[in-house]
């Protein structure tokens, strides 16, 4: 017996009785019998007469001696070798089954050093580590398949039942993740692959239940928070913003009547919103044209302009734009001339000057600014005795 094979029998002693001894006995035989037919072969070449046909024969029937005595002490040694095999194997056997009902694993059949592939030269580090995984995977597999014949159909029920509760554990683990973390898409995948699995377990309806509940709960408050949320935006005429954040809504809810509902709310109220925005500006232009307040006319006519160029009152602020722009030069040119007259008629002489620099820069192509620059001289020495 080998140093190995003796290491691995000492191993697996107390779990059946070693034939060592019967082995042992084995192996002495064959070796009597080599001596044996040695011995015989040795006395009959001995009592043969020298020369002639009689010592040929003598020397054939020692041969036959020694031929018969090795051949039954290879009968009996291989015989011995079986035995030990045998053994070996029924223990090894046993010691799988035990492993498998205990629920101990495979570490029986392991290799107590990680496995190590031949790497030729052209092989990287990266791709001996995969090419050792794989080998250890197909080790494992194969060990798998091995135990899986040696089990019983109850050892194989037994089996399929721990394999179904630790699956059933590890989904449930992550389906339970999902739903505190809010990520309902892969909630759902742990329920497709668990009714996949496991398409009788009773969990199955609990696990969609809840699901549903929590899809419930979440987008009640999301919609809670986006009515506060476009209300407020509202309130203050922000209604762009408003809209997109009811679409946005939507988009993550599509189904819901309630997302849906608000996004039509944002819409409507804006709609009316920008309709009573347009007719408050228009009635503004009308209403300070009316009164010959040009600027203001103007400024009005502009803002609804800017603001809802498309609608029928800016067309109507557009018609009236020439004769705004035009009444309010002369409105400016007005109260720029007034204003020059007061500070004249109070003696404010740089003040006066001032104003009708900015009426001839502004104005220059009108009757006062040339009225004013004929002054300018005159104005300056008022300015500056002023000063003084």
């Amino acid at each position: 017996m080998s140093e190995s094979e003796e290491r691995g029998s000492a191993r697996l002693d107390g779990v059946i009785a070693a034939p060592t001894a019967l082995v042992a006995v084995l192996q002495v035989l064959a070796v009597a019998l080599i001596v044996g037919g040695l011995a015989q072969g040795g006395a009959v070449l001995q009592d043969a007469p020298m020369g002639g046909d009689r010592a040929i024969a003598a020397l054939l029937a020692a041969a036959a001696w020694f031929v018969a005595g090795c051949s039954a002490a290879a009968v009996l040694w291989g015989l011995g070798w079986l035995i030990r095999r045998q053994y070996y194997a029924t223990v090894l056997q046993q010691r799988i089954l035990q492993a498998i009902e205990s629920g101990s694993g495979l570490e029986v059949l392991r290799p107590a050093a990680p496995l190590r592939a031949a790497e030729p030269s052209d092989l990287g580090p990266a791709a001996a580590e995969d090419h050792i995984e794989l080998l250890q995977r197909l080790v494992s597999e194969v060990m798998q398949m091995n135990v899986h014949m040696l089990m019983s159909p109850a050892q194989r029920e037994a089996k399929g039942r721990r394999r179904q509760d630790r699956l059933a554990g590890d989904l449930l683990g992550a389906f339970e993740s999902a739903l505190a973390a809010h990520e309902f898409g892969q909630a759902e995948t742990c329920i497709r692959h668990f009714e996949r699995e496991l398409p009788d377990d009773e969990r199955l309806a609990e696990m969609a239940s809840r699901l549903s509940e929590a899809r419930a709960t979440a987008e009640a408050r999301d919609i809670s928070k986006a009515t506060r949320q476009v209300e407020d935006l509202m309130a203050v005429a922000s209604f762009d913003e408003a809209e997109r954040a009811a679409e946005g809504l939507l988009s993550s809810y599509p189904s819901s009547q309630a997302a849906l509902a608000l996004v039509e709310r944002v819409r409507r109220e804006g709609a009316v919103f920008q309709r009573d925005h347009r007719q408050r500006l228009y009635s503004e232009v009308q209403r300070s044209a009316s009164a010959r307040r040009w600027q203001q006319a103007l400024d009005a006519a502009q803002r609804l302009i800017e603001a809802h160029p498309d609608s029928s009152e800016a067309d109507a602020a557009n018609a009236m734009l020439t004769t705004l722009r035009s009444n309010a030069r002369i409105e400016q040119v007005r109260e720029l001339r007034d204003n020059f007259r007061d500070m004249m008629k109070r003696q404010r002489y740089p003040e006066a000057l001032q104003i009708a620099r900015d009426m001839i820069e502004r104005f220059p192509d009108t009757r006062a600014a040339a009225d004013l620059r004929r002054q300018m001289g005159h104005l300056r020495k008022l300015a500056a005795g002023e000063a003084q």
